[in-house]
């Protein structure tokens, strides 16, 4: 490898862990624990139940538990009662599979998303109790 390829690598490694800071770093500085917004912004009903229309009610009641947050074991048993309404509803094993892991792993609420785990509170609130 030469000299001019060492760095640009150290540099986009460099930039890819300021991306991944910034987008973790505020979960070590919260200052309020009490939901910024009582509004639920209903991203499953948005994104499943457009695709799977069926999927509306397991929708609506998901994203009302995913807002208020709580322990992770909670997050756990939401997701997995997801994965059963939508699979009641119709939705083939594997798509509802699919779902399930895409919400696990983008549900964190360790990353700055709009749909996290406990989106009502300020970033970095992570598990805690309601």
């Amino acid at each position: 490898m030469t000299r001019k390829q060492m760095f640009f690598l150290i540099i986009i490694l460099f930039f890819v862990f300021m991306f991944f800071w910034y987008l973790t770093a505020n979960q070590f500085y919260v200052r309020n624990n009490v939901p910024k917004h009582l509004k639920i912004n209903g991203m499953c009903a948005k994104i499943v139940s457009p695709v799977f229309k069926e999927t509306q009610s397991c929708c609506l009641e998901y994203d009302k538990i995913y807002a208020y947050g709580g322990l992770e074991f909670e997050r756990i048993n939401a997701d997995a009662d997801f994965k059963k309404c939508i699979a009641r509803k119709g939705i083939s094993e594997n798509a509802s599979f699919f779902i399930y892991q895409v919400i696990r792993f983008l549900g964190t609420p360790y990353v700055r998303f709009p749909w996290r785990w406990g989106y009502a509170y300020d970033f970095g609130a992570g598990y805690q109790k309601k």
